[in-house]
């Protein structure tokens, strides 16, 4: 099984990406680890808001190291049939060793220039989108781990 990584900055493409593989002639099977995520906050009775997801994955990191999503992400496709998965919502250097290790794993780390991010999340409009730029601004220096600790929080990109 091959297993393709998605990660990158707030708006930086990984659902055109994601939408990309989504033909017919390519046969994928699709796994998050922000399904791992979603699942704890149900369980937890929190509101599935970006900063909510954000603080439980990093307390079940915290609490379970840096790889636990991906633990946990690659038991559920044990059982998947397709020869490739793409593997999405990737958000810590941690997760990407424990796929690494897992075999036939490629990393695919997105990024843009901050003002065509921000004009894409206007366009798009989602709800945990911010509209203002700095409140834009905050959420993305939280994702790319700027005074966090490890085991938060730390979307890969490269310098």
């Amino acid at each position: 099984m091959i297993k393709i990584g998605l990660t990158g900055t707030i708006s930086s493409g990984k659902t055109t990406v994601k939408d990309c593989f989504s033909t017919e002639n390519i046969k994928y099977e699709y796994a998050s680890l922000s399904d791992i995520v979603r699942e704890e906050a149900t369980k937890r009775n929190t509101e599935h808001t970006r900063e909510n997801l954000q603080n439980v994955g990093d307390d079940l990191r915290k609490n379970n190291g840096a790889g636990v999503l991906a633990i946990k992400t690659l038991e559920k496709i044990k059982n998947y049939n397709s020869k490739v998965v793409l593997i999405d919502g990737i958000r810590n250097p941690g997760e990407i060793e424990v796929l690494k290790k897992s075999g036939d794993f490629y990393l695919l780390a997105l990024d843009a220039p901050f003002e065509v991010r921000y004009a894409r999340a206007l366009e798009r409009a989602r709800e945990s989108d911010p509209l203002k730029k700095n409140e834009f601004k905050k959420k993305d220096l939280r994702d790319r781990g700027f005074n966090q600790p490890n085991l938060k929080t730390r979307i890969y990109t490269k310098k």
